[in-house]
Formats: C-alpha cells, structure tokens, sequence
C-alpha cells in the first residue's frame, strides 16, 4: 500500500442555509508526516467527540476510487473531498473490510 498523502484538519465554522454549522473536520490540509495513535493523529479534530476513540481514529480512503467517482459525477474532485486523514494507493475498496487492521508508515 502507498500512502501518497496525509492530511488533518481542525474543526471549523461554516454557513450552510443561511445557518452556522460545524464541518466536523471535513475540511483538512495536507500535511508531510504524523503520528498516529489509538486515538488517531494528534493535530486532526472533529465535532464528534466519539470520532476519536480507538477504532474510529481514522479515515482512509483508496486514491483509485476519486477515478470512478469523478467519472460518475462528470468533475474532477479536490483531495481530501471526504475528510480522509489517509489517501493511500495499490489498495482496492473491495478488498478492505470493516474490522481490519492495517499498518502505515516507518514501523509498519
């Protein structure tokens, strides 16, 4: 698997109908290295608090699938469209299930 990029995010405000709403940190910046616990990576936020609990401290998503999205919606997509702290590569959706564990980076 290939990591080509990581990104974390603060929680921020934005106005959505005419109303303040929370982005629950979908909106995130790319970013070199982290570390990454249970917990997820330490600088990334969200306005759920039960988001950051082991098991649930991180979003990864495969790169190869922004390719099939952008095809069915007509239009290129930004990175990281939905809130991915993980854009990781030569990984496929099917082959992923809910309940596995995966190693990233230099300890892996």
């Amino acid at each position: 698997m290939q990591i080509p990029a990581l990104f974390f995010g603060p929680v921020t405000m934005i106005e959505l109908r005419g109303r303040n709403a929370l982005t629950s940190g979908i909106q995130k910046s790319a970013i070199n290295e982290g570390h990454l616990s249970p917990f997820g990576f330490p600088r990334d936020a969200s306005a759920l608090a039960e988001h950051h609990t082991p098991g649930k401290a991180v979003h990864l998503f495969a790169i190869e699938s922004y390719a099939a999205l952008e095809e069915l919606l007509g239009r290129p997509l930004p990175r990281p469209a939905f809130g991915e702290n993980v854009l990781a590569g030569s990984i496929r959706d099917e082959d992923i299930w809910v309940g596995d564990t995966l190693r990233l980076g230099k300890r892996a």
